[in-house]
């Protein structure tokens, strides 16, 4: 099969509209703001329409300051969520508005992992926890 490489700026419209239209989603992740979890080219996620039914530790696609992002919810907040990468220490408030897909599992070297099996949600809470000494681990360990 042939891999043809497309910007997100040309292919997220595109994503948008099929997810508006409850089509479920693969997408190969590209940067490494999700890691430990997700791995830059290696990593697939199958996303679905949000439906505004998202919830604390969720991953979720969504479009802001001009780029499309993929990053863990941390927070939910009357109309707005705080947001941030797993790799990253900076956080973001998105409005719920701005979130047009989430993942519902995600797959890296042939393994898939469904995002709200419970002892995939303990790995997520710990690294959340541990949010002070990412980039450390991140170092140390390779993420």
């Amino acid at each position: 099969m042939k891999v043809v490489h497309v910007l997100s700026d040309d292919i997220m419209p595109v994503i948008k509209d099929l997810l508006d239209k409850n089509q479920e989603v693969l997408l190969t992740v590209s940067g490494t703001s999700m890691r430990p979890f997700y791995h830059h080219q290696k990593t697939v996620v199958k996303l679905v329409n949000s439906n505004d039914d998202y919830a604390k530790f969720d991953v979720v696609l969504y479009h802001d300051q001009n780029k499309y992002k993929l990053h863990r919810i941390l927070k939910i907040k009357d109309d707005y969520c705080i947001i941030c990468g797993d790799g990253l220490k900076e956080v973001e408030t998105i409005k719920k508005n701005q979130i047009f897909g989430k993942v519902i599992e995600h797959m890296y070297k042939n393994k898939v992992t469904i995002e709200n099996e419970k002892s995939y949600r303990f790995k997520v809470w710990i690294w959340a926890s541990l949010k002070p000494f990412r980039r450390i681990l991140l170092k140390i360990f390779g993420g």
